[in-house]
C-alpha cells in the first residue's frame, strides 16, 4: 500500500514536471501551483483528504457494486470525467492513473480504508510537493 502511494506520487511529479516543460502545457501546471500558494495550507490539507475519502467512498466502494459486473470500469471512467470539472488538466490527467491504483489496492486487500490511505498520502504528496518543487 505506501509502495502504491509512493509509486502514484512520484509519477505524478514526473508527469507534471514533464508537462511543465512543454509550452503547450506549462500554463496549466503554473495555474495549479499559483491556486495552490494563495490557499492556505491547512485548508487545501482538510480539503485534499475529505475529498479522497469521499472519493474512493464513492468510486471504489458505492459506483462499482451498483453497476455490476464491469462496474470498476464504469467508476472509473466516471472518476477520470468528473476530475474535468476541476478545471485541472494536471490532475485529469492524473485520474485515471490514482483511479486504477486504488481500485487494485481495494481490489487486493478487500479494504475502502487501503484506498483511503492511498489517496490521501497521493493527496499529501502533491499538496506538499507540487508547490515546493515547481515554482512559477
Amino acid at each position: 500500500m505506501a509502495l502504491a502511494a509512493a509509486g502514484t506520487v512520484l509519477f505524478f511529479l514526473a508527469g507534471t514536471w514533464v508537462l511543465s516543460q512543454i509550452p503547450l502545457t506549462a500554463a496549466f501546471v503554473e495555474t495549479a501551483v499559483v491556486s495552490a500558494s494563495w490557499t492556505p495550507l491547512w485548508l487545501t490539507v482538510i480539503v485534499a483528504l475529505v475529498t479522497g475519502w469521499g472519493e474512493e467512498t464513492f468510486f471504489r466502494g458505492g459506483l462499482p457494486r451498483a453497476w455490476g459486473r464491469r462496474g470498476q470500469a464504469w467508476s472509473l471512467l466516471a472518476y477520470t470525467v468528473s476530475t474535468l470539472f476541476t478545471g485541472n488538466a494536471v490532475l485529469v490527467l492524473a485520474a485515471p492513473i490514482l483511479g486504477v491504483v486504488c481500485q487494485a489496492v481495494y481490489n487486493r486487500t478487500g479494504r475502502l480504508a487501503a484506498a483511503w490511505a492511498v489517496h490521501s498520502a497521493f493527496s499529501l504528496g502533491v499538496v506538499g510537493l507540487v508547490p515546493l518543487l515547481f515554482v512559477p
